[in-house]
């Protein structure tokens, strides 16, 4: 009992030395040369299912915003980088989408902190809670399309900021990226599965962990709580070849009827000695037969299926 106790703890053991990490606090992703073992080949290490490893080496080192976590004893979280994308007064802050080696980046799939250039008018800044301010306020972007599953152990306390030993965004604009993210991040759903995967994993029973998100004050914010199994509608033009069509069972029964009536007529009359001068039928694929002194001959028929039409 000893040895499997042992055996969870170690493959999911729980973050020591860190913050309780909530929705929307920032942390630290820490160099990939911190990662423990174990965590470094899960997440940097190249595997057939990811050629180029399933975090970027250079996506480490950066602050990360907690998108999700299901519960307080959640050993993994929803995760995605502020990056300053090498802006600095140097280059007056320019944007990345203004930069050449970013230039093949959609301004849709950018938002911005408070501070920092915005992508487009009509997107938003995302902002802290009161008081508190990003290390470079003038250049804080995030990049939509990059999201990720982590084990708590990759994640620090992100130091050097204003207003709290740990910043974090502000309700409305965590459901305003989030909702942003379901609609422009490609890997959204992966991270879904992956972190309901990790839940279920590490938790003891059905008690031990909450599978679902704390409703974010946008209710328009994409839940990551699994929903039930929608049973498709299907509409006539829908339906697979192999799928039965309702007439024909109605169709097919009459027909399975009728089959069973001509063969039990045939064999009175075959069994009976007397050579019936044609006994007729309706086969199980449409057509008619006969039969004839006892043998059974096909003929055309002309019986057609509503379906088949």
């Amino acid at each position: 009992m000893a040895s499997k106790t042992w055996s969870k703890k170690s493959r999911c053991p729980p973050a020591t030395g860190s913050p309780n990490w909530q929705e929307g606090d920032i942390a630290f992703l820490k160099p990939s040369n911190a990662f423990r073992a174990e965590d470094r080949r899960a997440l940097i290490d190249r595997t057939p299912e990811y050629p180029k490893g399933y975090i970027p080496v250079q996506a480490t080192s950066h602050p990360v915003i907690i998108l999700a976590r299901l519960s307080r004893a959640s050993t993994h979280a929803l995760i995605t980088t502020v990056s300053a994308y090498g802006s600095g007064p140097e280059n007056h802050y320019r944007a990345p989408w203004k930069q050449r080696q970013h230039r093949g980046k959609a301004r849709a799939d950018f938002r911005s902190f408070a501070g920092s250039e915005l992508p487009t008018a009509t997107s938003p800044p995302l902002r802290l809670r009161p008081g508190q301010a990003m290390r470079k306020p003038r250049a804080s972007w995030v990049y939509v399309p990059n999201a990720w599953v982590v084990p708590l152990t990759v994640l620090g306390r992100f130091s050097g900021v204003e207003g709290g030993d740990v910043v974090g965004m502000t309700p409305e604009s965590l459901g305003e990226l989030r909702t942003h993210m379901a609609e422009r991040c490609g890997a959204w759903s992966d991270c879904q599965a992956r972190l309901l995967a990790a839940e279920k994993s590490c938790s003891s029973g059905p008690s031990a962990a909450v599978l679902a998100v704390a409703p974010a004050a946008n209710p328009a914010a994409a839940p990551l709580s699994p929903s039930p199994p929608v049973k498709p509608r299907w509409r006539e033009k829908d339906k697979k070849p192999w799928e039965v069509d309702w007439r024909r069972g109605i169709v097919g029964g009459m027909l399975r009827g009728m089959i069973q009536d001509c063969r039990r007529d045939a064999n009175f009359a075959l069994s009976s000695g007397h050579q019936a001068s044609e006994v007729r039928g309706v086969d199980g694929s449409g057509g008619a037969f006969s039969l004839v002194g006892g043998r059974r001959a096909r003929v055309q028929s002309d019986l057609i299926l509503d379906g088949d039409r």
